[in-house]
Formats: structure tokens, C-alpha cells, sequence
């Protein structure tokens, strides 16, 4: 059965100022997972969200596919109305991407790869990799831009699992 993730109700309170404090959290779901003690209120197993989130975030070091016809619309409404605001608060919950992105998780993952990749792209942009692609839909963004949106974003994806 598909959840509606827009009607969840009681997700996790979570905000991520580094990315040393959303790797932090990872390796706490992590663990929680391995030890079966993870509720998730979503969709997605945590394996898979943070697939997802290690993907984006190589995406926007790597470059991204071109965003698909009918989501490039939504991209200049969000850059016409919302501008870099957008960075301020989380992704609204309930929409759904495509599975055909380079971002979308796969329909199993095993137990802690997800984790394993997320923390593996975390490091990778500790590091002196710069985050220099453009966003398929909000443009062109900074490195800092790009990891305040990366915080947001996980924010909003690890939400969704109690721990």
C-alpha cells in the first residue's frame, strides 16, 4: 500500500545546519536500523532515503540528466516566486519524483548501503569537492547554497523515520 506522505502525521523533528550534524544523524539511523529499531512512516526504507540523498548529492557534483519536459515548468515557477528562499525551510512532503532520475533509490537496498553511500558522498564534500552543478530546477547555486539545500532536503526525507 502507497502512503500519502503529504498526511503523515508525527515525523521526526529534524534541522541540519552541517553537514556534520546530518552525518551525525545518519549514523545513528544507521545503527537504529541494523538493530531493527527504526520506524518508518514513509514509503522509502531508511536504506533507500539515504540513497536518494547520497545520489542528489552526487548529482550536484557530477552533473544532473536534463530534468524530464514536464518538470522544467515547475523549475521557473520556483525560480520566479521562490527565488534561493527555498533554502530556508524544507521540500514540502508528497511529491512524488520519477523513477527513471539518476537520484531515485533503488527498489531494495540492502542493509546499510544506503548509509554506506550517504556517508561516502558526506566525507567526499567535507573534503575539497565542490558542489558546482546546476540545479535542474532552481539553476545556478554556490557550493553553500547547494549544501544548505542538501541539509534541507535530507531534513525533510529523515523526517520520516523514528528512531
Amino acid at each position: 500500500m502507497v502512503i500519502n506522505t503529504k498526511k503523515v502525521a508525527c515525523r521526526r523533528e529534524v534541522r541540519f545546519e552541517s553537514l556534520a550534524e546530518l552525518r551525525a544523524d545518519v549514523e545513528q539511523l544507521r545503527d537504529a536500523a541494523a538493530g531493527r529499531s527504526v520506524e518508518a512512516l514513509g514509503n522509502w526504507s531508511p536504506e533507500q532515503a539515504m540513497q536518494h540523498l547520497a545520489r542528489f548529492m552526487t548529482c550536484s557534483i557530477e552533473g544532473f540528466d536534463k530534468a524530464p519536459f514536464f518538470l522544467r515548468p515547475m523549475g521557473m515557477v520556483l525560480q520566479l516566486f521562490q527565488g534561493k528562499k527555498i533554502l530556508n525551510r524544507p521540500p514540502p512532503p508528497g511529491f512524488r519524483i520519477p523513477d527513471t532520475l539518476a537520484f531515485f533509490p533503488d527498489a531494495e537496498v540492502e542493509d546499510a548501503v544506503g548509509a554506506r553511500e550517504l556517508l561516502a558522498v558526506i566525507d567526499r564534500l567535507s573534503q575539497d569537492t565542490k558542489c558546482v552543478q546546476p540545479s535542474p530546477l532552481l539553476g545556478k547555486l554556490s557550493h553553500e547554497q547547494w549544501i544548505t539545500l542538501h541539509c534541507r532536503h535530507a531534513e525533510l526525507h529523515m523526517s520520516f523515520f523514528k528512531v
